[in-house]
């Protein structure tokens, strides 16, 4: 795959029989049925189904009793990236190769990982040519209804407070706080928080935005080898 993108690791095919617990579910594989992890805290409900089918990734090591993870679903057809990590991984590269909206890559330096802030880390901080810093926390959505991608799919205090975490950053003069919302999936063309699920998940993000704090989507298209950056939309408010 050709520019900002990330490739998936070798897959194999399987169907999806059931979850056994929020970590753990049952596949087919080859006509043989076995326990894989699921990479992803979320409900899945919009993923993940008796019957669709899904492809896995093996797991590294002799020692591991799960031999393969849950990688990617196709509920419909559709392309729908399970395994969270990915949306990590593809920030980085768009930090490295597109930087963020209004600030290309050639104006961001030293990306870190995992900067300290306060008593927490969020995911990323780069530094701009002005000297600016910019805390940048991800999100990785895979769940989505009627071409909406929302986010959680599950209540989340822990994202709840990640996000108050950038609003006091942005109102203590600190730095930039932006949330980026990396879209897992090919069947959405909009995003919006999913405050039936979180409501106050929904309000602090409301909050944060109204600091400062800068709320946006990121869109890939989505295959069975890899995704590769496509565009970033602003989420504000209605």
């Amino acid at each position: 795959m050709q520019g900002t993108a990330i490739v998936f690791p070798p897959l194999v095919s399987g169907m999806f029989l059931r979850r056994l617990n929020r970590f753990e579910g049952e596949v087919e594989v080859a006509g043989e049925v076995v326990r894989v992890h699921v990479p992803s805290p979320g409900r899945l409900t919009t993923a993940v189904e008796p019957g669709v089918s899904c492809l896995l990734a093996r797991t590294a090591g002799p020692g591991n009793k799960l031999p393969y993870r849950l990688y990617i679903t196709r509920p419909g057809g559709h392309w729908v990236v399970i395994d969270s990590l990915a949306a990590n991984r593809m920030m980085k590269q768009v930090l490295a190769r597109e930087g963020l909206p209004g600030l290309p890559a050639g104006r961001l330096r030293k990306l870190r990982t995992e900067p300290r802030w306060g008593s927490g880390r969020f995911d990323f901080a780069v530094t701009d040519d002005q000297g600016g810093v910019h805390f940048v926390e991800v999100k990785a959505v895979n769940d989505a209804e009627a071409g909406v991608a929302r986010f959680p799919d599950a209540p989340t205090a822990r994202g709840a407070r990640h996000v108050r975490e950038l609003q006091a950053l942005q109102e203590s003069g600190s730095g930039q706080g932006w949330v980026m919302f990396v879209i897992l999936r090919d069947d959405a063309a909009t995003f919006a928080p999913h405050r039936g699920i979180d409501p106050g998940f929904a309000l602090a993000l409301e909050k944060a935005v109204g600091a400062g704090v800068q709320a946006w989507a990121v869109w890939s298209d989505i295959g069975g080898e890899g995704m590769r950056f496509k565009r970033w939309t602003p989420w504000r408010p209605v």
